[in-house]
């Protein structure tokens, strides 16, 4: 089970396997080097761990890549490396990272350093085994043990002459298919398995010589071959083959082996042997064939220290001057680095020989199988400069050299001229018609028809500006050609055809042209791509998605796809978008873009053709500098899904260790995580999009920010998810994730929250109370204002009006007692006195009610018992106050008006009712204070019970003191059979509780003083 993560990493399709048939200068490259300041010392080891970091040993010190950022190894505080100087790394399949040094060995697991005392020093080589057992090799001469060793438990177990190892040190180490470990020493090869060894010496080296540090590495090739590299080309020992049973200097016609010092080596997938030296860079030998890459090329040293392929199959070169690195590119250049005499190539060829021919500064130059032909003034060309190269179906190199059109066979240059011996002029393009016939176009705005290479017809366009650029045959018959002024025409049967695209005047010129088969047409133009077919013309532009509308050039693959060489580099247009976009102008496509990470270079060529399909179906374009090509059937992509890791989280400047659940504390207000994505084909070209759970309801599309930032986070519990894909758009769907809480403040917590509210709705309903203070104190002070009115109308009645009227009485009877008896005037004398006296008597009764005083809420009972006394009830009427429930306490104006209320009714009922009983009835319950009041006299009059007329106080007064408390009042009577009032009063309006009653008389009190303040 330990070996699943390596063995899924092996599987992995090498979609990005360096192709062995090109040069090592046409690969992607990029490079690091000791000046870029990245790196602490000299590269020496490489490694990659499961978790798809890239681990770099160097003479002083440990650094970790992740295609952007060289970060420092920093194991926990206590743990340390026993020496700096990294030898050997070595990522297993159990997410280790073995690193062997001058000291000795290291294990670099979940975070934490392990050293193994026993282990002896100067490792040169670590490997893992198919049974994940871990070897390594040490260069100390002083080990007793032995220097072939593995790795037991805890324990270093090492296997010296005892166990049939015959060498005193070894250095590089590899592994076949049956277990055997191959490793080298100072002037030996071995091979051993289970105490069994079999050795060879080099050429021309005895087991008694004391050769020291002759062979230096070793690596077995995909179908059983040794190669051994040595580093003595002055003796003939540089790299070297084992054939059968004798280990040989490797020398060909391509390489002389002999003559190289060798320091690693190592075979790809490919079974291509790269070979890196001493002080000539790195050479890749494969099926015979040399390509060689050193500093002059752009290595970044010539001394090659080390060879290592990551699971993307990018190739890590280490030098003592740098890392380089180098990918397969989807668009391979042909340069001056390649064999070609300039990079100044503006037309391209690929002829069905298999050979591409390049129109090159001041010369034409054939590319075949890795070797450049080049033909000049001085080597056989008629002239300076190739305008036209064109092969037509019977496979006739035509070239247009000057004002000359030549035919290339048997190596030589035959010219074609017009009928009178003239050149026919500086040329611009050519092809084939369906009848056979080649037509030229001429600088001269003509068009020449040849047929067995004699022209027969010249065609001068007198009428119509012709673009004098690309021409195209059409299947059906003619030629199509563009106009100047951006529009299309066909040339057919001596007739011009011409088929408008409605473009602005002079823009949109058509500078491009391929034909399918069906007859439709394409050209490549400024303002995107222009089409016919079956009389209709369309283009296709940014509303149709296409990335950028320059294009320079075009192209029809084996597939009718399109392949359009643009601005924005080389654009791809499937078959079946294609189809959408004839049946559908405006529908929007699909395209795929390979750009400058994928090679492309794109620019404007000068002569025709610009772009060429050859016949392996690989497609070639020129860019007036040099040749790209792109090969259909071998796009491939990446499918290997980027690792992700989270790499450190900080809040406000202070970093926090990563783990399961990390909690930050209150008041974190900035926070920065570092996250990666380990795609190390095109760093540059990962993308990334993050969400923060509790934060974010959407991904956040980041492009190829490594840092997110979050300001004035509230506190809660968050999850942070982040995703990357790679070059090519593989998305890792599991991504990583990070638990964090950010811990809240007290005025953060739910508590204070609680607390604020109860407060709020504290601090309401003293406001509430306070307010209702204000009511019933401006209620009290209306109404002893009222009393204090009243009992001043009593004092002006009694001291004015009453003394008067009485004094008037007295005169009066003094006057009646001396009319005698008989007098007529005797009576009404008498009369006026009873009248003085009715009103003397109802005057005091006013005076005398104006004087009543309101009871205080608590008094209520005495207060209503006393009523009767008070109006001089007759001792034959029975009256009786019952009260039910726990007597409580009324608001002050509910209690004034009540009393108000019971005394207008109860006088109603001893002066006009007749009654022998009333009764009066006071409840006290949890919802409402009702008082009834009844007695069994003649009851009202219904006139009087409808209008409320019956005297000075009157049913009205009665209603209308009801509502001012918020009650309601209810008169039941009839003639004869009694009156009952009914008043109820809500609790809430009616009662006071005792702490209402303290803070409202707090409140009270204390609005009086400002008051009187």
């Amino acid at each position: 089970m330990r070996l699943a993560p390596l063995l899924l990493l092996l599987s992995v399709p090498a979609a990005f396997a360096l192709d062995p048939s090109r040069a090592i200068s046409q690969y992607g490259h990029m490079m690091w080097t000791l000046q870029d300041g990245v790196l602490p010392g000299a590269p020496t080891s490489v490694a990659q761990t499961t978790d798809g970091y890239l681990w770099v040993g160097t003479r002083t010190g440990l650094v970790r890549f992740d295609g952007v950022r060289f970060v420092p190894f920093s194991p926990p505080e206590g743990e340390k490396l026993h020496s700096s100087r990294i030898l050997a790394l070595r990522g297993t399949s159990d997410g280790s990272l073995w690193i062997g040094t001058r000291a000795g060995l290291e294990r670099w697991h979940r975070g934490h350093l392990t050293f193994y005392p026993d282990a002896p020093g100067a490792i040169n080589a670590i490997l893992e085994d198919r049974n994940a057992k871990i070897w390594f090799t040490s260069m100390t001469r002083l080990n007793q043990k032995g220097p072939l060793c593995e790795v037991a438990g805890d324990r270093i177990l090492c296997h010296g002459i005892a166990d049939g190892v015959p060498l005193p040190v070894a250095q590089d180490m590899t592994m076949d298919a049956q277990g055997n470990i191959w490793t080298v020493s100072q002037d030996t090869l071995m091979r051993w398995q289970g105490g069994t060894a079999r050795t060879w010496l080099p050429p021309g080296v005895s087991r008694k010589s004391k050769d020291t540090d002759v062979v230096q590495s070793v690596e077995l090739g995909k179908k059983g071959e040794v190669w051994v590299g040595a580093m003595q080309p002055s003796r003939g020992l540089g790299l070297l083959h084992l054939q059968g049973d004798e280990l040989r200097s490797f020398v060909t016609p391509e390489l002389d082996g002999s003559k190289l010092s060798v320091s690693p080596l190592r075979v790809d997938r490919n079974n291509a042997l790269w070979i890196g030296t001493q002080d000539d860079g790195l050479y890749r030998l494969y099926e015979g064939k040399v390509s060689h890459f050193r500093r002059a090329d752009g290595l970044s040293g010539d001394t090659v220290q080390n060879l290592f392929w990551d699971r993307e199959e990018t190739l890590w070169v280490l030098t003592t001057r740098g890392i380089d690195a180098f990918r397969d590119l989807r668009v391979a250049s042909l340069t001056s680095r390649e064999g070609l005499s300039a990079d100044l190539a503006n037309g391209v060829l690929a002829s069905r020989d298999g050979t591409v021919w390049i129109d090159n500064w001041h010369s034409l130059e054939a590319w075949r199988d890795g070797k450049v032909t080049s033909f000049s003034a001085r080597t056989g060309l008629p002239g300076d400069e190739v305008m036209l190269l064109y092969e037509d179906p019977a496979g006739t190199l035509w070239v247009g050299i000057d004002d000359e059109l030549t035919v290339f066979e048997g190596g030589k240059f035959v010219p074609v001229r017009q009928a009178d011996g003239s050149a026919i002029g500086v040329m611009q393009s050519a092809v084939t018609d369906s009848a056979g016939d080649l037509w030229v176009v001429a600088r001269s705005e003509k068009l020449f028809r040849i047929r067995e290479r004699k022209v027969v017809e010249r065609v001068p366009w007198p009428k119509i500006s012709f673009a004098y650029r690309a021409i195209a045959a059409d299947p059906r018959g003619g030629i199509w050609l563009p106009l100047a002024n951006g529009d299309l025409a066909r040339y057919r049967r001596g007739e011009l055809e011409v088929f408008e695209f409605h473009r602005e005047p002079n823009t949109g010129t058509i500078a491009d042209l391929v034909s399918f088969a069906d007859g439709a047409i394409v050209g490549a133009t400024g303002l995107g791509l222009a089409g016919w077919r079956e009389g209709k013309t369309q283009t296709m532009t940014a509303e149709n998605g296409l990335p950028c509308v320059d294009i320079h050039a075009v192209l029809i693959d084996r597939h009718e796809g399109l392949w359009l060489y643009a601005t924005c580099g080389i654009i791809f247009v499937a078959a079946d978008q294609v189809r959408a976009w004839w049946k559908d102008p405006r529908a929007t496509l699909t395209f795929r873009l390979f750009d400058a990470f994928d090679g492309a270079q794109p620019a404007r060529a000068n002569f025709f053709p610009k772009a060429s399909k050859g016949p392996d179906g690989r497609l070639w374009f020129a860019n007036a500098s040099i040749v790209q090509m792109v090969d259909p059937e071998r796009l491939g992509g990446n499918p290997v899904v980027p690792p992700v890791q989270i790499e450190r989280l900080v809040a406000d400047r202070t970093p926090f260790a990563l783990g399961e659940d990390v909690r930050l504390p209150p008041n974190s207000s900035d926070l920065q995580i570092d996250y990666t994505g380990l795609s190390f084909v095109v760093p540059g070209r990962t993308r990334f999009r993050y969400r923060l759970i509790g934060h974010d309801s959407n991904w956040q599309e980041v492009g190829t920010r490594r840092q997110a930032f979050f300001t004035d986070l509230p506190p809660r519990d968050y999850v942070f998810e982040v995703s990357a894909s790679n070059n090519d758009g593989v998305w890792n769907q599991k991504g990583a994730r990070l638990a964090f809480s950010i811990a809240p403040t007290f005025t953060q917590t739910p508590t204070f929250v609680v607390l604020c509210v109860l407060s709020a709705l504290f601090a309401l309903w003293l406001l509430f109370m306070y307010r209702v203070r204000q009511i019933e104190q401006r209620v009290r002070m209306r109404a002893e204002e009222r009393i204090a009115e009243r009992e001043r109308i009593a004092r002006e009645l009694h001291d004015t009006l009453l003394q008067g009227i009485l004094s008037a009485s007295m005169q009066l009877s003094v006057a009646n007692s001396k009319i005698e008896p008989d007098a007529p005037a005797k009576s009404l004398v008498e009369r006026i006195l009873q009248l003085l006296r009715q009103v003397i008597d109802e005057g005091r009764n006013a005076v005398r009610d104006l004087r009543s005083p309101h009871p205080a809420s608590d008094v209520l009972e005495q207060a209503l018992a006393q009523i009767p006394q008070d109006l001089g009830m007759d001792e034959k009427v029975r009256f009786r106050l019952l009260v039910e429930g726990t007597s409580r306490a009324l608001r002050s104006s509910v209690s004034d008006e009540v009393y108000r209320i019971c005394r207008e009714a109860l006088a109603n009922a001893f002066h006009h009712s007749k009654a022998e009983t009333i009764e009066t009835t006071l409840e006290y319950s949890a919802d409402q204070f009702r008082m009834a009041i009844r007695d069994n006299g003649c009851g009202l009059d219904p006139v009087v019970l409808q209008s409320g007329r019956e005297g000075h106080w009157g049913l009205s007064g009665m209603r209308e003191r009801a509502t001012r408390i918020g009650a309601t009042l209810r008169v039941l009577s009839a003639p004869g059979a009694g009156t009952e009032i009914d008043l109820t009063v809500p609790a809430g309006a009616a009662f006071e509780t005792a702490v209402s009653r303290r803070w409202t008389d707090w409140l009270g009190r204390l609005h009086l003083r400002s008051e009187r303040e």
